[in-house]
């Protein structure tokens, strides 16, 4: 394989130097000679504005380099806004009028992201203010990794640090390996999702350990990209997350077809919420199979969505009079866990749920923060994104408006309360099943132990 090194096209690892055009340079050589590795030397600090990956080319990075995103956003590549049903939450609410990307690929294939070096977002660049629980970004702030409508795309072994922004986000791709990466977001910076396959096909994510303030992991059909496909035929593996919000999630941006997901052999911890879908568009949610995964959730600030949940699936239109798809097929097995509150399935009234499973599920509720629980979060809710959270007494599954659901060989424990001791149970928990207007339920040996 050919290599191009970026300092024989004067990169200079300085630390403060913009290195865009002479890694262009390397990349745009690499590609006309029909493809090779561009080699990101190390140790060393190489800063750069947007740069653009094109077919046949592998960008590594040696051990203890660093790829870092200029501070300046007019230094990154020029995007489209986002168009359909992009909204942030209220605390660190952008008025954006541009959009920006620090790597980005265009209907490139045969791209690679290998390591063992890291690439840094610099997210420290973009922060307005520390408001406790969250970050105010600035009013501009450039995503990591865009790749537009890819194919044959494979990120291994690579870290990637303090994305300011939506961290990997293929769109539009096609056979997307991404296998042993290590994503560190700082925890408090919102909407910096750490991998948002969008609209895209035949992906694998496996091995891959994900910190980040937004979504460890979503899938998504945005409404921006109307051109491509479905997200379909993706599995997710041997993964360990945390997140401030969904550890794991499908929609919100629902605008187009999920399907044909596996999720198995992972491991969630200190998440707001764990497993969710949400669907708020026209896009319909089929063959979902979740299996042997353990789950720690706790409760947090109320800026970021979710009330520890370690299961939450929630249907309904964006706003009132919107389309609202189905979700169907979803299969939930040995899954084990613990935290602040139990698991929510609901549907409003214009939405359809059906077919849904929880076999050997085991919830256990314990307090281990000081936060209130009892809640049942919709958020975002119709017509209203940070309405929809509102107090409710807490069970270990919570069903409603549901179609032929059932519950084998599940068991809900309530267990000490660790923050405070002395002060015994909460007194919204009240029992393992809360069932309202389902049709179909069945309930076979569910064990409730400790209340």
């Amino acid at each position: 394989m050919a290599t191009f090194r970026i300092t024989d096209y004067e990169a200079r690892a300085d630390g403060k130097t913009d290195n865009r055009v002479a890694i262009q340079k390397a990349i745009d050589t690499c590609h006309e000679a029909g493809g090779g590795r561009v080699l990101i030397p190390g140790p060393g600090v190489f800063v750069s504005g947007g740069i653009e990956i094109k077919s046949g080319v592998e960008l590594h990075l040696e051990q203890r380099a660093v790829l870092k995103a200029s501070p300046d956003f007019a230094a990154h590549n020029p995007l489209r806004p986002l168009s359909n049903n992009f909204n942030e939450s209220s605390a660190a609410r952008l008025q954006d009028t541009e959009f920006s990307c620090f790597i980005i690929a265009k209907n490139a294939e045969d791209i690679v992201f290998s390591g063992p070096g890291t690439i840094d977002g610099n997210a420290r660049a973009y922060r307005d203010s520390d408001l406790g629980p969250i970050y105010r970004m600035v009013a501009n702030r450039p995503r990591l990794i865009l790749l537009e409508g890819c194919q044959r795309v494979t990120a291994r072994d690579i870290t990637i640090r303090d994305g300011s922004y939506w961290t990997f986000h293929p769109v539009g791709c096609q056979d997307v390996l991404i296998d042993g990466i290590r994503i560190y977001n700082d925890l408090k910076t919102p909407n910096c999702d750490g991998i948002d396959p969008d609209h895209c096909q035949n992906v694998r994510i496996a091995n891959c350990h994900v910190e980040a303030g937004d979504d460890a992991i979503v899938l998504k059909n945005h409404g921006s990209y109307p051109e491509f496909g479905p997200c379909e035929n993706i599995t997710i593996t041997n993964c360990t997350l945390i997140s401030t919000s969904a550890a794991f999630k499908i929609g919100t941006e629902s605008c187009g077809h999920f399907r044909n997901i596996a999720v198995s052999n992972c491991i969630i911890d200190r998440s707001n919420r764990a497993l969710s879908i949400q669907l708020r568009d026209w896009g319909n949610v089929e063959n979902v199979f979740f299996s042997n995964i353990a789950i720690r959730t706790r409760l947090f600030d109320n800026l970021w969505w979710g009330k520890a949940e370690p299961i939450a699936i929630t249907a309904q239109p964006r706003r009132e009079g919107d389309a609202i798809g189905t979700i169907c097929g979803i299969h939930f097995e040995n899954i084990r866990s613990e935290g602040e509150a139990g698991v929510l399935v609901w549907a409003s009234p214009e939405a359809h749920i059906e077919d849904v499973s929880f076999d050997r599920v085991s919830i256990t509720l314990v307090k281990t923060t000081g936060h209130p629980c009892g809640w049942k979060d919709l958020r975002p809710t119709s017509g209203d994104e940070h309405g929809g959270c509102d107090r409710h007494p807490l069970h270990g599954f919570l069903l409603e408006n549901l179609h032929q659901v059932a519950l084998r060989n599940c068991r809900v424990r309530f267990s000490e309360n660790r923050h405070t001791p002395d002060e015994g149970l909460p007194e919204s928990w009240t029992g393992a099943l809360f069932e309202k207007n389902n049709h179909g339920l069945q309930v076979e040996n569910l064990q409730e132990d400790g209340l």
